[in-house]
C-alpha cells in the first residue's frame, strides 16, 4: 500500500504551498493516521514520539475545516492548549508560516507579557487562539474571550500539562466550550492516570492513534549511561564529552536552577559558548536566550525541565543529562529534543551510585536498556551494582490447615505480673463519660 501524500489528504491548495514553501515533502506516520480522522470530526487521544510532527498533524486539518467551512462571523474557531509559554509561541511561530498564504489570523495568550495588550489583540478576533490556560482563564473572567462558538480545542501537551498541576483549568475551559466542539488531546505518553481521566470527561467517543513502541522514543535516537563518582568526576566527563562529541547545537539538563546556573558559570570559564535556561530568569531574557541558541551565537544550553518540553529546535543533535530526571516522562521529554524528524541524535545520561536504582526504574519503565559507556581516560571507581532478587515465597504444603494460635499466647501465664493484677471492681456509680465537643480532651476534677 502506497503511503498518502499531502495533495492525498485533500489539504487546500493554499495550505499546500505553504508546505511547499516550508520544504515538507511528505507527511509523517502521525500525520497520515491523524489528518483523515480530524477531518471526519473525531474526537482523538494520541500518543507519538517527539519530533515526529504532532504540532502538523493538529494544525494542518484545523486550518483545512476552517478554510472549507464557513464560521461564525465573530469569535475564536480553533482553541490550542499548550502548557508552557516556550511551547504557545512555538507553536504560534509556525501556525503563521502555514496561515501566509491565506486569510486566517492567529493569537498568543500566555503570562509574562502585557495584559492589556492581549485584550487589544482579542478585538481583533483572531480565528485561531494558542494559549496557556493560566492566562487564558484571566481573559475568560474579563469578558475578553467567548468560546460559545468554538469548534476545535487542541490539548497539546496533555501530560506536561496535568503534571504541573492544570487539570482543573483544563476542565473549566472545557466548560466554557461548545457542546458541540471537537476536541483532540495530544501527549507524549498515555500511562498517566491524570491523563486518561481528564480525557473521559472531555472526549467524545475519542479514537486512539497511539504511534512509536518505544515509550513515545525515536528510533533514530541513541541512549547512552555513563557512570560517575561523584559531581567533580561529573564534570570531568562532560568536558570530555563535549570535546569529543561532534555537535552542532546541545542541550545540558539539570535538576534543579542553582546546579544549572553553577553548570553554566564552570562552563563559561572553560570558553564555552554557553546560556542558561529556568524559570527563574525573566521571560525577555527566556527569548534572547533562544534566539541565539537557535541562530548558533550561543551552542550550547543548560536547563532546567521548563525547556524539556515543546521546544522544536533544528540541529541539536546532543544531551547530556547532568543528572537523571525523578520522572521516567521527564526523561522521554529531555531526550526527545534530538533525534527529531527521522534525523539522528545522541542522549548520554551521567549517573553516580545515588541515582543507580533510578536509572534502572527508567529502563523497566522504557522497556530497554541504555548502552553502558565507558570512558578509559575518565574511569571512575563506581561501576554499578547488581539489585538483589526479592526472596521467593515459601509454597504452603499442599493439604495443610491453617494453625491456630495457642491458647497459652494470650493466657495470663505468658504475661508479666504487672499484666497480671487482677483489677479491683469499682464500689460506687461508674463517672459519666463526657463527650468532647471542640477536638479537646475534657478537663479533669481535682482530687
Amino acid at each position: 500500500m502506497s503511503k498518502l501524500t499531502f495533495a492525498e489528504l485533500k489539504l487546500d491548495n493554499r495550505i499546500l504551498k505553504a508546505l511547499t514553501s516550508l520544504k515538507y515533502a511528505d507527511p509523517t506516520d502521525v500525520q497520515r493516521a491523524t489528518i483523515p480522522r480530524v477531518l471526519a470530526g473525531k474526537d482523538l487521544l494520541v500518543s507519538t514520539a517527539t519530533g515526529s510532527g504532532k504540532t502538523s498533524a493538529y494544525l494542518l486539518p484545523a486550518l483545512q475545516r476552517m478554510l472549507s467551512e464557513k464560521g461564525p462571523v465573530q469569535g475564536t474557531r480553533t482553541l490550542i492548549l499548550a502548557p508552557t509559554r516556550e511551547l504557545a509561541q512555538q507553536i504560534l511561530k509556525y501556525c503563521d508560516k502555514l496561515t501566509r498564504f491565506n486569510h486566517l489570523k492567529s493569537g498568543l495568550l500566555s503570562g509574562g507579557s502585557d495584559f492589556k495588550y492581549q485584550a487589544a489583540m482579542l478585538r481583533k478576533d483572531p480565528q485561531i487562539l494558542v494559549a496557556t490556560p493560566g492566562r487564558l482563564l484571566e481573559h475568560i473572567n474579563k469578558g475578553n474571550v467567548l468560546l460559545e462558538g468554538l469548534e476545535m480545542l487542541i490539548v497539546d501537551e496533555a501530560d506536561r500539562m496535568l503534571d504541573m498541576g492544570l487539570s482543573e483549568d483544563v476542565l473549566r475551559i472545557c466548560g466554557k466550550c461548545a457542546e458541540s466542539c471537537q476536541t483532540l488531546m495530544f501527549s507524549a505518553t498515555l500511562s498517566s492516570d491524570a491523563v486518561n481521566t481528564v480525557a473521559e470527561k472531555i472526549l467524545n467517543k475519542p479514537e486512539r492513534i497511539v504511534q512509536g513502541h518505544r515509550r513515545g522514543q525515536s528510533d533514530s535516537l541513541t541512549q547512552q549511561a555513563v557512570l560517575a563518582d561523584n559531581d567533580s568526576h561529573k564534570m570531568k566527563l562532560l568536558l570530555w564529552l563535549l570535546a569529543q562529541e561532534q555537535h552542532s547545537k546541545a542541550i545540558i539538563f539539570s535538576n534543579t536552577r542553582r546546579q544549572a546556573d553553577r553548570i553554566c558559570e564552570q562552563l563559561q570559564g572553560e570558553a564555552q559558548r554557553v546560556n542558561v535556561l529556568h524559570s527563574e530568569i525573566r521571560q525577555d531574557q527566556r527569548n534572547e536566550t533562544m534566539a541565539m541558541f537557535r541562530q548558533g551565537a550561543v551552542k550550547l544550553l543548560v536547563a532546567t525541565d521548563v525547556a524539556a518540553r515543546g521546544l522544536d529546535i533544528s540541529q541539536v543533535d546532543l544531551v547530556i543529562n547532568y543528572n537523571l530526571p525523578d520522572n521516567a516522562d521527564d526523561y522521554v521529554h529531555r531526550v526527545g529534543r534530538t533525534g527529531r524528524a527521522g534525523q539522528s541524535g545522541l542522549a548520554i545520561s551521567l549517573v553516580d551510585e545515588g541515582q543507580w536504582s533510578t536509572l534502572l526504574k527508567l529502563e523497566r519503565y522504557l522497556k530497554s536498556t541504555l548502552e553502558r559507556r565507558k570512558i578509559s581516560s575518565l574511569k571512575g571507581h563506581f561501576q554499578g551494582r547488581e539489585e538483589a532478587p526479592p526472596p521467593p515465597k515459601k509454597p504452603k504444603p499442599a493439604g495443610t490447615a491453617p494453625v491456630a494460635k495457642s491458647p497459652v499466647a494470650t493466657s495470663t501465664a505468658a504475661k508479666s505480673p504487672a499484666q497480671t493484677k487482677e483489677k479491683r471492681p469499682f464500689a460506687g456509680k461508674k463517672p459519666k463519660k463526657i463527650t468532647p465537643i471542640d477536638g479537646f480532651a475534657p478537663f479533669k476534677k481535682k482530687k
